[in-house]
């Protein structure tokens, strides 16, 4: 997620050691109310997530 803080800010808190008691934990905030804002702040900017194989999403 270090890659996303450049654009949005509030990714960081995936950056901070031991926040979450587990992989699970952090897999159900991004699956909630939580990451719905995170990922709408994408739309928000100029954003492409590429990976091997093509692009997941992107943004003008």
């Amino acid at each position: 997620m270090s890659n996303l803080v450049g654009v949005v800010p509030e990714f960081m808190i995936y950056d901070l050691p031991f926040f979450y008691d587990s992989f699970e934990a952090a897999d159900a905030v991004m699956d909630g109310s939580v990451g719905d804002h995170l990922f709408e702040r994408l739309k928000e900017g100029r954003v492409s997530l590429d990976w091997p194989g093509g692009t997941m999403a992107s943004s003008t």
